[in-house]
């Protein structure tokens, strides 16, 4: 009778994770297990912080063309830089000139942009205030910029299209603070007060108050309300009010055990699923991640040297810009000193039936130079009564309740190994993870060992992590597997009398039995080489070939699984439009749009025809569309010349737009594609967003292309702009493409000239 295959107990996840027993050199991160960090570690140079000229703060926001906007409140003026062409991780070739990448906006200019009274369409004209200080600021997706004046107690809503001021939103008279979220800007008042607007909107009051105190707000992409107290004080705090529809009757304070980590706080920004909490300068950003498993713990802190200690934002790819006396800056990862050593002790893991032998155990761990992890096991077949290893939070949380504790305890306090005991030492698997055609997506390797040859039913898994200041060991899961294998039932009594031998023996034979089951495992599972969602990367062009495929190595990963997925589909349909295009789009990850040309080599004309010969009435794209003429006749009209013209520029010829810049290696594995897939007679031309386009060659108005803003265009203004120079009737909108199109628009009801 064959036996049972193996299954493993697992330790796997930030909430299994939270049920185990940290020591204060022992942090969980994002699922992970680590060493806790101490302080910043900068040596010599480090530098004391320092206090802030003018605790009310500035303001940070960046609009949908990723300009950031910077309010300066004693020079009473808003500054609008170009971030893209600023940003370090993505420098460009030919940076813009020195006055384009810096603007502003000063009162001036925002109320001398408004029209002349008695101006069509012209809004009620605010008066332009006695003193300007602008202090917080927040864009919305219709291009209206938000700035809260700490002179004139109001919010001005600017147009940043038209460059123009909309109107101004008395607000409260303590009003610290702005931000945009649920199609509403909400504005924070000092005493906790908060009230709404918005650019087409009458201001309402908020659905709920933040305690007094109250200096920062901040929204989580899924709702939740943060707020900032007694900021730039030593007892500021970080609330978590809740979310719309779902408001904490009491606001939820965020603690961690040791030091205050919110002490002299002086902004929030939501980044990449954390809350990031500014401090004074040169101190390191606080960061909470805000995923739902991880119970609002924190995360490795950011540094930001030369912070102003003015206001902090987010930028649209997730990180954290903030300002210095040169310039806006972006936080990086802090250089942290880590603990020279932690423990954490598992929860009980049950085998399901006594006198059960636990085989090996793996652990998913991340070992830099110089850092180890030690294993400490106890096994009991029976989990006796008496005083128990209390339940103790990581060094970055603070304890979180976790569901049906009872049924996870920890270990006797007699059953833990001593500080001087000796551990398992790990090995590490040549061969990777055991879990058969595992495609592993993250830099962790798999280690294993052996647990006690003691047989029981529950056991329970004590880790010492050991590392130095400047790296930490960290540990994603654990799988123990029981039962463990039954080779000594296969070998002579003989070799099972001594208890010395039975243990050597078992421990022996644990990794050619593990091996053995591995193989077995791999080989029940081999119909997942087949599959090219679960084969490894290395078996992608094995699986290629079956289908006769060569995948290019500059495609993504990605790419090539999805090319070889959908190939029986795409080979059965080669050389056709939704063949050609489906192929780019996987390997740009863009939408693609093919024209052909002969769809467009009609010879119609607009307006009357004098030579009677019926050319007056318009050419149709579809069915039966001929080359001259009118639908309906059976003869071909016009000179011979423009007809021959017509075929040789038109026919076996076609055009793919691909809406994404394209980098030289994507662009030539675009045209090898193109070579190797599209009809042999034909001819192709190639173009991508930002190469430009010629009218009516590959591109067509109303066919594949919409005339609207752009970075590239302009609002029309009379008298001061030429219509067809980079000038374009209309602006953006939030709800689709801008500009004007007939039929869609009202010309003086949500459109207007200039």
């Amino acid at each position: 009778m064959l036996p049972s295959p193996a299954r493993f107990a697992l330790m796997l996840g930030e909430s299994a994770w939270q049920r185990a027993a940290f020591d204060a050199g022992a942090a969980l991160v994002d699922g992970v297990v680590q060493l806790a960090w101490e302080r910043h570690f900068e040596g010599a140079d480090q530098i004391a912080p320092e206090p802030v000229a003018d605790p009310a703060g500035a303001g940070l926001a960046f609009d949908a063309q990723c300009r950031l906007f910077h309010s300066r409140p004693g020079a009473a003026r808003v500054e609008r830089w170009l971030w893209q062409a600023l940003d370090p991780l993505h420098p460009q070739a030919d940076p813009p000139p020195a006055d384009v990448l810096l603007d502003q906006l000063d009162p001036a200019q925002v109320w001398g942009a408004l029209p002349r009274e008695g101006a069509a369409f012209a809004p009620p004209a605010p008066a332009a205030p006695a003193a300007f200080v602008p202090r917080a600021l927040a864009c919305d997706p219709d291009g209206h910029l938000y700035v809260l004046d700490g002179a004139a107690r109001r919010v001005w809503i600017i147009d940043l299209a038209q460059r123009r001021l909309l109107r101004g939103e008395p607000v409260p008279a303590d009003a610290v603070h702005i931000a945009w979220f649920g199609r509403w800007l909400w504005v924070l008042g000092a005493d906790g007060a908060l009230l709404r607007l918005a650019a087409r909107r009458a201001p309402q009051p908020g659905p709920l108050r933040a305690p007094a105190g109250a200096a920062r707000l901040a929204f989580a992409p899924d709702g939740r309300l943060f707020v900032l107290t007694h900021a730039h004080a030593a007892d500021a705090a970080v609330l978590l009010l809740g979310r719309p529809g779902h408001w904490l009757a009491t606001p939820q304070e965020l603690r961690y055990p040791g030091d205050p980590p919110f002490a002299f706080a002086s902004g929030l920004a939501v980044a990449a699923g954390h809350l990031v909490v500014a401090r004074r300068r040169e101190e390191l950003f606080g960061r909470v991640d805000l995923a739902p498993e991880a119970g609002l713990a924190l995360a490795e802190p950011l540094a930001a040297r030369r912070y102003d200690g003015m206001g902090i934002a987010a930028t649209p790819d997730g990180r954290i810009v903030f300002f210095t006396a040169r310039g806006p800056r972006h936080a990086t990862g802090a250089r942290l000193r880590y603990a020279g050593a932690g423990r954490v002790v598992g929860f009980r893991l049950d085998a399901g039936e006594p006198q059960a032998a636990w085989g090996r155990i793996m652990l998913d761990a991340c070992l830099p130079p110089n850092c180890a992890i030690r294993l400490h096991a106890i096994v009991s077949d029976d989990d006796v009564e008496g005083p128990r290893l209390a339940r103790t939070p990581p060094a970055n949380q603070a304890l979180a309740p976790v569901p049906a504790a009872d049924q996870t305890p920890l270990p006797l306090l007699a059953w833990l190994p001593a500080a001087d005991a000796r551990a398992q030492t790990l090995l590490a698997r040549s061969d990777g993870s055991e879990q058969p055609w595992l495609v592993e997506r993250e830099r962790f390797d798999t280690f294993e060992t052996c647990a006690p040859t003691t047989p029981g039913r529950y056991l329970w898994l004590v880790f010492e992590l050991q590392g130095h200041s400047r790296a930490t060991p960290r540990l994603r899961g654990v799988r123990a597997e029981t039962p463990a294998h039954d080779w000594m039932r296969r070998l002579p009594q003989l070799y099972a009398r001594q208890e010395g031998m039975r243990d050597f023996l078992q421990r022996y034979l644990a990794p050619l039995a593990g091996l053995d089951d591995d193989l077995a495992a791999q080989s029940a599972q081999r119909h997942a080489l087949l599959k090219p969602c679960s084969t490894p990367a290395a078996a992608l062009p094995w699986l290629a070939g079956w289908l006769g495929l060569t995948l290019d190595e500059r495609w993504s990963e990605r790419a090539r699984r999805s090319f070889i997925r959908e190939a029986p589909w795409l080979l059965r349909r080669r050389g056709t439009p939704w063949a050609l295009r489906r192929m780019i789009e996987i390997v740009t990850g863009a939408p693609v749009l093919i024209v052909e040309q002969f769809r467009l080599r009609g010879l119609g004309r607009l307006g009357a025809d004098a030579s009677g010969q019926g050319w007056d009435e318009p050419a149709v794209l579809g069915l039966g569309l001929r080359v001259g003429g009118p639908l309906g006749r059976a003869e071909v009209q016009g000179e011979a010349a423009e007809i021959a013209d017509s075929f040789a520029l038109n026919a076996h010829r076609f055009a793919v737009i691909v809406q994404a810049e394209l980098t030289p290696e994507t662009e030539a594995a675009v045209r090898h594609l193109l070579e190797q897939h599209r009809p042999a007679h034909t001819l192709y031309s190639l173009c991508a967003l930002g190469q430009g386009a010629r009218m009516g060659r590959g591109l067509q108005l109303g066919l594949n292309t919409v005339l609207g803003a752009g970075s590239a265009f302009g609002p029309l203004q009379l008298g001061a702009a030429t219509l067809g120079r980079n000038q374009v009737l209309g602006q953006a909108r939030a709800t689709g493409p801008g500009g004007l199109r007939p039929g869609r628009v009202r010309l003086g009801a949500d459109s207007h000239i200039g």
